[in-house]
């Protein structure tokens, strides 16, 4: 029995770790297909992400435990987001469209520091002096 666990173990273990490269060489793939041509000025806007499209996400009654950190800084649909955001929206399952929404149709009100404050029925969007989406808070 021991040996049927160990062997289980090893191969999660395996799996996610083929999971993992192959993101990696899809990452890598992206950005050298968006890489401008040497000497031309071209300006090309970098989306990379880890996290492929069936990645699981939580919601609000059953949020998904991340790992803090687990998400790097992305671009996407043009508005930059931190990694920390990227954490919680996954854990709680919010898309970048609702927050995107949230932002356009809210007045923002200044918050703590230089951070600006977007807040709907359902949601509350933080973002830098710089647009940055820093943090994401369900209602």
């Amino acid at each position: 029995m021991a040996c049927a666990g160990a062997a289980r173990a090893a191969y999660a273990a395996g799996e996610k770790a083929v999971e993992t490269l192959a993101a990696r060489i899809a990452r890598d793939k992206l950005e050298s297909a968006l890489k401008p041509e040497e000497g031309t000025s071209a300006n090309v806007e970098r989306v990379i992400s880890d996290k492929h499209s069936s990645t699981p996400i939580g919601h609000k009654g059953k949020p998904l435990e991340v790992t803090p950190s687990s998400n790097l800084p992305s671009v996407i649909a043009g508005r930059n987001y931190k990694g920390h955001a990227l954490d919680r929206m996954q854990e709680r399952g919010v898309t970048p469209t609702v927050v995107e929404d949230t932002i356009q149709s809210t007045q923002g009100i200044q918050s703590h520091g230089s951070t600006v404050m977007h807040e709907s029925n359902q949601l509350r969007v933080i973002l830098n002096e710089n647009g940055e989406v820093v943090t994401v808070i369900v209602k």
